[in-house]
């Protein structure tokens, strides 16, 4: 039945009419979400920044546990990992698994920077949100974060409020491994607020070893937390967290990937397991030198790596800060300590005979602070002031072993040498850096619909780097 323009009206009221009655939410306002972008606390609607925000609540219902998980969640943020280090992008800019300078997506664990991507390995436990603000944040942030920045905030037990106690436990039914999560936090007194979160997991393997005959890739984690908030006084917050992260992982890394016309293609010396394919499946000597059963090894002096493929992460971060009201003020002193050792150990040649083992041992030290006056908001012109210094150390060793197989054999007993040798290289580096910056930024509120924001950061690096 063809419809007249009256017919048409008629419908169109009738659809309004039954979005009103059948959505009455589609018009509710939005839910405002505080963050602490811009180093006060602000609305997300209200300041001058393409930022994403995910709620701890929210992590927690869609199982996300690590950044890989979380990029899933947010547009234009990729994460990667790698055999050296995790590539972090946002809009396509990064530094990408460079060991020697820090990451230009500049990371944050309750304000203090991580500037090592492997410190961000250890799982989102007890977290109160996640901001991830897209494009330049030297200004706030540091120099480190030209191409934007990742803060995590974790929750706190304030002073009053009340005891708790929080398990979760699951499995992993596809894999297998439990996981246990444990929260506790309650106030001793009216000026202390406590709080201690433990996350102990684990995860079998699903890597199919075809020489060894077993999956590889089981994960183990650990991670707790302490923190108080003490209220000094009605004016002065001390706030104090220790964290330490422990996660470690068997077997080798990754599989090997390459078009079937490549270097892996079926028919080639290294076919399946090997072929190319992505399949879960791989080959390697395992924790085993030599599969041969020749006598064990002859091995020059030298640093060497250890024969059974593996990952082990750990960090410890302390952090203290202090907040100040006054009038019309909030003084904000904030330190942390963080200390972060990597090793990982690869059957690099990922095939079954001994050819390269090798190994990266890194470890990080660092030491910071900062200190901001900020104003409070409300008046003619919006406005904080900082300085900032840190000081690190990051020492890097790469062992390697060369096996008997390397060479056609001419190492094994049935070359010329007349012996089983396994040859150990190393080489090293060391990087040591000292900075400290002075920052300000002030907004003028023109009018109710107009705000003119602008910021200036000087920065001063003085870094080294040792080649031993």
């Amino acid at each position: 039945m063809r419809c007249n323009p009256t017919c048409y009206f008629r419908n169109l009221i009738l659809s309004i009419l039954g979005v009103v009655l059948f959505a009455p939410n589609a018009f509710a306002e939005l839910e405002e979400i505080i963050v602490t972008a811009t180093k006060r606390a602000e609305s997300s609607q209200d300041i001058p920044l393409s930022i994403e925000t995910v709620s701890g609540e929210t992590m927690m219902d869609m199982g996300i546990t690590d950044l890989a998980e979380l990029a899933d969640t947010i547009p234009n943020l990729q994460v990667g990992y790698g055999v050296t280090s995790q590539a972090i992008t946002i809009r396509g800019l990064g530094t990408g698994q460079e060991r020697s300078f820090e990451q230009s997506v500049a990371m944050f664990i309750d304000g203090i920077y991580m500037p090592r991507s492997r410190q961000y390995q250890s799982p989102f436990l007890d977290a109160e949100r996640v901001e991830v603000a897209r494009g330049p944040q030297s200004v706030i942030h540091g120099l480190n974060s030209t191409a934007g920045a990742i803060s995590i905030v974790t929750n706190k037990t304030r002073p009053g409020d009340a005891a708790f106690l929080d398990l979760t436990a699951d499995y992993e039914l596809e894999h297998g491994g439990p996981s246990l999560v444990a929260i506790i936090g309650g106030s001793p007194s009216d000026t202390l607020g406590l709080r201690a979160a433990l996350k102990i997991s684990g995860r079998d393997g699903y890597f199919n070893n075809s020489f060894t005959g077993e999956d590889e890739g089981d994960t183990d984690e650990m991670l707790l937390r302490i923190s108080a908030v003490w209220e000094l006084s009605e004016d002065v917050t001390l706030n104090v967290k220790y964290e330490r992260a422990e996660k470690e992982m068997e077997g080798n890394t990754g599989e090997l990937f390459d078009d079937d016309s490549g270097t892996f293609a079926a028919g080639t010396s290294f076919a399946e397991p090997n072929d190319g394919v992505l399949n879960w499946s791989r080959t390697s000597n395992g924790c085993s030198p030599d599969r041969s059963g020749l006598p064990d090894p002859i091995t020059v002096t030298g640093a060497q790596p250890e024969l059974c493929p593996e990952q082990r992460t750990q960090t410890d971060t302390i952090i203290a800060s202090l907040e100040w009201q006054l009038p019309g003020h909030v003084l904000s002193v904030a330190g942390g300590h963080s200390e972060f050792e990597y090793d990982i150990s690869l059957d690099l040649d990922t095939y079954s005979d001994a050819f390269v083992v090798a190994g990266i041992d890194e470890d990080f030290e660092q030491d910071s602070v900062e200190i901001r006056l900020t104003s409070e908001k409300g008046g003619m012109l919006d406005y904080l002031v900082g300085g900032y210094y840190q000081k690190w150390e990051n020492y890097n060793l790469n062992p390697a072993q060369y096996g008997p197989a390397l060479l056609g054999g001419l190492l094994s007993a049935a070359g010329p040498f007349g012996a089983n040798v396994m040859v150990d290289t190393a080489a090293s580096f060391q990087q040591e850096s000292e900075l400290w910056s002075m920052f300000g930024q002030i907004t003028v509120n023109a009018t109710d619909y107009l705000r003119i924001t602008g910021g200036v950061r000087y920065t001063d690096e003085d870094k080294q780097s040792l080649y031993p």
